[in-house]
């Protein structure tokens, strides 16, 4: 269905995935808490077994209750670097389905909306079925196995299948995500731009239906490849390290006006390599997170630099035709100073507003994170003021994001009745 329908097929399905995927973690859920005794009762027991620290919203990482997933202040840094620059890039899939909606301000309003399924709707369900686990199995020897032995214990037949029903429904949107995401860019950066640009609508849809099928099997084939060496170091490797040469390219793309496609090229085909010789050749799988992600993203900014200014800049009318439509704030400076008497104010005022809708928006998701935790914390305070903050957050967010929207419509509408 990913090949036939494409990028509006996957958007429709996905909704249904997810509700399924949230009807089944929600079930169990409620199942778990009562065979607890309900919810005071297991935070009890929970509190009880790994101390009154263990349920606070702001833990210390390197307490000795948290076993192998100790954090480190470095390593805690690191990650939150990590974090805001793959934010800066972002993911192709959030790039794609925010370019698809109707305007700026409804892609804003959109990742917003994701926010909250992800830092709260997707996320409090888990947590309720981690702490059950705690409380109702916590003398399991293999702590991977806790999970089975709660649905083998207290799932029923339905409930059961509503499980496995949910399993396979995410990942399903998992991948027809990454499918159509991954042609788009082979289409768009390849096809149309290189091999085809001048292809009618047929030509190109029959390549896209095409292309998701090689991906497909080509996924599969790798996934073949892998499924019997995947293990703890290879799930950390694939989540949080093989991206890290190619970090600075999130911030450089919209900040440099000297960034060209050698800087691109060098990153995408170093970047895996490099990764998988610094974590398992050289052996920093078995070090703290953070001197894996110092050697990888130093020698990245390096790498990508040096191959930038060894290169030609990009044709001054790419840039220029990018800054209009972007506005980007950073370093413009030729740019920039070419399109001052046209868009110079403009930007700067686009700039701000966007600055500050980002800023509420790191605001309401970092309010929403610390209520989820004070609530099963049961610091009340904290979560009346975390309430407070989230809808003066989501209030400013909204307004600021309105207002870049109106000042864009209005530069857009000027710009035609001149032309």
């Amino acid at each position: 269905y990913t090949a036939m329908s494409g990028l509006l097929g996957v958007a429709y399905s996905d909704v249904p995935q997810f509700v399924l995927l949230l009807v089944g973690r929600v079930a169990l859920a409620f199942v778990l808490v009562d065979a607890a005794g309900g919810m005071s009762a297991m935070l009890d027991t929970v509190e009880t077994l790994r101390g009154p620290e263990f349920l606070r919203p702001f833990p210390l990482g390197s307490e000795p209750m948290y076993g192998k997933w100790t954090v480190e202040p470095k390593t805690l840094v690191a990650l939150v670097a990590a974090g805001l620059f793959s934010i800066a890039g972002t993911r192709s899939a959030v790039v794609q389905r925010s370019l698809a909606a109707r305007s700026e301000a409804d892609a804003a309003l959109g990742q917003v909306f994701n926010a909250v399924l992800t830092l709260a709707v997707r996320i409090v369900p888990l947590v309720v079925i981690g702490l059950s686990a705690i409380a109702l199995v916590n003398d399991i020897d293999d702590p991977t196995l806790a999970w089975g032995q709660l649905v083998s214990d207290h799932a029923g037949p339905g409930l059961l299948g509503v499980l496995m029903v949910g399993l396979v429904a995410g990942y399903m949107s998992t991948i027809d995500t990454f499918l159509n995401f991954m042609t788009a860019g082979l289409f768009n950066d390849f096809y149309r731009r290189h091999l085809r640009p001048h292809a009618n609508d047929r030509e190109q849809l029959w390549f896209c239906r095409g292309a998701t099928v090689a991906v497909t099997l080509v996924a599969y084939l790798w996934a073949r490849v892998l499924v019997g060496h995947i293990d703890a170091d290879w799930l950390n490797f694939i989540n949080s390290v093989v991206g890290l040469f190619m970090l600075p390219l999130a911030l450089l793309r919209w900040t440099w006006w000297r960034l060209n496609i050698w800087g691109e090229i060098v990153a995408f085909v170093g970047g895996v390599p490099l990764a998988y010789i610094v974590w398992f050749p050289l052996g920093f799988k078995d070090q703290p997170y953070w001197q894996a992600f110092t050697v990888l993203f130093v020698v990245g900014w390096g790498t990508i630099i040096a191959a930038t200014l060894l290169t030609r800049a990009e044709d001054r009318s790419v840039l220029e035709r990018f800054y209009r439509t972007v506005r980007p704030p950073g370093l413009w400076g030729p740019v920039a100073d070419a399109l001052e008497s046209e868009i110079g104010e403009t930007a700067r005022r686009e700039w701000r507003l966007d600055v500050c809708a980002a800023g509420a928006g790191l605001v309401f998701c970092v309010s929403l994170t610390t209520a989820v935790g004070a609530g099963f914390g049961r610091q009340w305070w904290l979560l009346a003021a975390m309430a407070v903050t989230l809808v003066a957050s989501a209030t400013a967010f909204y307004r600021f994001t309105l207002a870049a929207d109106r000042l864009r419509r209005t530069v857009a509408a000027e710009d035609g009745a001149a032309s």
